[in-house]
């Protein structure tokens, strides 16, 4: 009796679910009538394998709802797993020198000092053994590549630790969901914003003019990859994007969610892997870049801000060259 009761309830809230889904929708998104502005050119993209592992630049990509993808190889689809967190630049620096050149069958990791480890990837069929790790304070779960690449982990990290190499596995894995990241600014997304083993975005934004401001103020300039985007826009004024609603190239629509808070990966070296002993660039960062308003106040505190995360509506193809458009806010 009491599953009678409860079935009637359940499928009002999936209905009134799916309502304030569509609603956010209607609310949110641009109409066809909306006005386009120009705002620049994709003047590169920056593909990361493995999370604060080092980078790929493409030519060209393609957007999808889970981030930016190259054939095989989707952005943030493999992560190291340290007792129970997933393992950042921010607490092992050497991170950043670890390169992932992954195709449809497997991985091959390459690092300094190391021999190459090629890991294969399940095929169908195959069993597979689940790992999970806290990711930006939620828990996040992917595929175990197995004992090899953990020795060859611990091996390159120099000390005795158990590390575990987690794959995103498509139809195996669940994605993150944006809005379940227990965080007060999730709320900013859509329902529907999904992830790999990013932060909180699948896709983030940097314009040149912004990195050519902050190195302004420093005494010795930081890299792009210092910040870890995948999408580089020249032609538009610095932190131009703090005031775009959503972002169109190619075919491809994307959606601002949020300004990126910075953390101390960005003073670890992507050449080197050495740590800035002054905290720069969020030391001079946190001069200018410091959120303005009463609310973004609440959500950053005193994290500057640089670059902007965004969703993706329409999915499409992009390359270095396309123009940007832009709605404002």
């Amino acid at each position: 009796m009491a599953e009678s009761r409860l079935l009637p309830l359940l499928a009002a809230a999936a209905l009134l679910g799916a309502a304030l889904l569509l609603t956010w929708r209607r609310r949110r998104r641009p109409g066809a009538a909306a006005t386009w502005t120009p705002a620049g050119r994709l003047a590169a993209i920056h593909l990361y394998p493995l999370k604060s592992g080092a980078g790929q630049r493409c030519q060209r990509v393609r957007v999808t709802r889970l981030g930016v993808r190259r054939g095989a190889v989707l952005d943030r689809c493999l992560a190291v797993v340290y007792q129970g967190r997933v393992v950042s630049a921010s607490a092992r620096r050497r991170l950043v020198l670890v390169a992932a050149d992954v195709d449809a069958n497997g991985v091959t990791l390459t690092a300094p000092g190391m021999p190459p480890l090629t890991v294969p990837f399940p095929q169908d069929g195959d069993d597979v053994s689940m790992v999970s790790g806290t990711l930006f304070g939620y828990p996040s779960s992917g595929v175990d590549l197995g004992p090899v690449v953990s020795r060859w982990l611990a091996e390159f990290f120099g000390d005795a630790g158990v590390y575990t190499l987690m794959y995103f596995l498509p139809g195996v894995v669940t994605p993150r969901r944006t809005v379940d990241i227990p965080k007060p600014y999730a709320s900013l997304a859509s329902p529907d914003d999904i992830s790999a083993f990013t932060n909180v975005t699948p896709i983030s934004v940097i314009c040149t003019s912004s990195l050519d401001a902050l190195n302004s103020r420093m005494e010795t300039p930081v890299f792009l990859e210092n910040f870890r985007h995948n999408l580089i826009i020249e032609g538009a004024p610095a932190f131009d994007d703090d005031n775009w609603s959503f972002v169109k190239i190619g075919d491809a629509v994307l959606r601002r969610i949020k300004p990126v808070q910075r953390c101390p990966t960005t003073c670890v070296n992507p050449q080197t892997g050495e740590r800035s002993e002054r905290m720069e660039p969020l030391k001079t960062l946190r001069t200018f870049r410091l959120a303005k308003t009463e609310d973004e106040k609440k959500l950053y505190k005193e994290a500057p801000l640089f670059g902007t995360g965004l969703g993706v509506d329409v999915e499409g193809d992009v390359a270095v060259g396309d123009a940007i458009y832009v709605l404002r806010k």
